[in-house]
């Protein structure tokens, strides 16, 4: 009777292990593809923050002057591209 309990025992132990090492591998693979969506997201998030700046001629103008002299824009544009930049700054931290 005890061998049988110390079987049962086991047989359950062995369940138990490898119900968590299914368990395990199931979380790591849906990690895995919360990343690669999460980069795919952020990358389409980034292609329409090129594509507004580049669509947009003032913007742009602003941007590229920014870029090369700031105290060549007046407070506003200044203003203007640096929250473009900081809008930047947040897609990246995704």
């Amino acid at each position: 009777m005890i061998e049988k309990e110390n079987l049962f025992e086991a047989i359950g132990l062995a369940v138990v292990v490898l119900s968590l090492v299914f368990v395990g591998v199931e979380v790591n693979e849906s990690t895995r593809a919360t990343r690669s969506a999460t980069a795919a997201d952020t990358t389409a998030t980034i292609a329409e923050w090129y594509s507004s700046i580049s669509t947009n001629e003032q913007l742009n103008r602003v941007f590229r002057t920014f870029v090369a002299d700031p105290q060549a824009l007046t407070l506003d544009e200044q203003y203007q591209a640096t929250m473009a930049f900081h809008s930047l700054m947040l897609i990246l931290q995704r």
